[in-house]
């Protein structure tokens, strides 16, 4: 249930690098209309989209360096956004993995909540997963951010990506003690510091 108000703050470090930043709400979420009990996971995979054309679109933006930051089930739509479309970097924090036959199930519903139990005991690989096979084939730079003491994302999930993502393109950080929702406020701040690093970084490379 996060809203752009989440990222809204995240953004003003990177504003002062000279980024263009749009934080924005899903369907069923936030300000924006529809049913949080029927919105499909395919539904909110098309809002991303359509975000990342109406970003592209805009005169000031450089249509071949947006980079799309995502997390928990944010990062699993924004690694199936990456088969879509051509985002020069990902940043994935404590990224989600979902069934794809849950592709087309409301959010909302039980197995989609419950599904990750699945996934504490065995890793997954890019054959038996879309949002994983489009990170193995992603080119560009992917930052894996994971929370030390996530409840909500098995380690697991993080070694998948970790093995299916090409090595000389992932960064994977680790913010030690931090739980999935950032309940203290040093962690949030921790996050805002890696994103900053990683997009001053980004950004003296396209110099």
């Amino acid at each position: 249930m996060g809203s752009e108000s989440h990222y809204a703050e995240r953004t003003k470090p990177l504003t002062k690098l000279g980024y263009i930043c749009l934080a924005f709400n899903l369907r069923g979420h936030g300000d924006s209309s529809g049913d949080i009990n029927a919105v499909t996971l395919a539904d909110n995979l098309k809002d991303a989209i359509s975000a990342y054309d109406f970003l592209a679109s805009q005169n000031r933006v450089n249509k071949k360096a947006i980079h799309v930051v995502g997390s928990s089930y944010g990062g699993y739509l924004t690694a199936m956004l990456s088969s879509k479309r051509k985002p020069k970097s990902l940043v994935l924090r404590a990224p989600a993995i979902y069934k794809d036959s849950d592709l087309n199930s409301a959010k909302s519903s039980t197995s989609v909540i419950n599904l990750l139990e699945g996934y504490k005991t065995r890793e997954l690989d890019s054959h038996s997963n879309k949002a994983l096979r489009a990170l193995s084939k992603f080119n560009g730079k992917i930052l894996l951010i994971e929370c030390g003491k996530d409840e909500r994302i098995p380690h697991k999930v993080i070694e998948s990506i970790i093995m299916t993502s090409k090595k000389n393109a992932l960064t994977h950080e680790i913010i030690r003690g931090a739980d999935h929702r950032f309940s203290k406020r040093i962690w949030e701040l921790r996050f805002r510091k890696i994103l900053a690093d990683w997009f001053s970084s980004q950004r003296s490379k396209q110099r």
